[in-house]
């Protein structure tokens, strides 16, 4: 039975869930969510991590799973610690005459 699909599949499918767990990550130290949630994120990610690597071994799929985890990892909480900039759309909408 051919698992390539299925490892591609859960493959993005870590990826995706190792973005979120950074986030969460971040968002956990600041207090805005729960520890379940950020728990959550990371057995999902784990899971589906190990799944490539259970259904091909440390071959090349895994290892290059591993590695776009990590740096999705890494990109989910670069960008969630960076402050947002809050545009003041006021003036736009009601311009003053």
């Amino acid at each position: 039975m051919p698992t390539g699909p299925f490892q591609a599949m859960l493959g993005a499918l870590g990826v995706l869930f190792a973005y979120f767990l950074g986030r969460g990550a971040v968002k956990l130290r600041r207090g805005e969510v729960t520890r379940g949630a950020t728990f959550g994120w990371a057995l999902r990610t784990t899971v589906c991590v190990y799944a490539v690597f259970f259904f091909g071994g440390l071959r090349w799929p895994f290892i290059l799973v591993f590695a776009l985890a990590a740096a999705s990892l890494t990109g989910g909480v670069w960008l969630e610690s960076r402050p947002k900039k809050v545009e003041d759309l006021s003036k736009i909408m009601f311009p003053e005459e």
